[in-house]
């Protein structure tokens, strides 16, 4: 299994964000499945409730 910097990953989410997730998989050579389970991932990260 290969692993992917913070970083990698942001850049990732932002290009899906622009050109889709088919695109971004090709382009960068991830399969479909991790970029939109990465997005769903961080989707539901950010709506989670900040306790203060």
């Amino acid at each position: 299994m290969r692993k992917y910097s913070k970083e990698f990953k942001e850049e990732a989410l932002k290009l899906s964000d622009e050109i889709g997730v088919k695109k971004t998989s090709e382009q960068l050579g991830i399969q479909y499945y991790t970029i939109s389970c990465r997005r769903r991932n961080h989707k539901k990260e950010l709506l989670k409730p900040v306790h203060r």
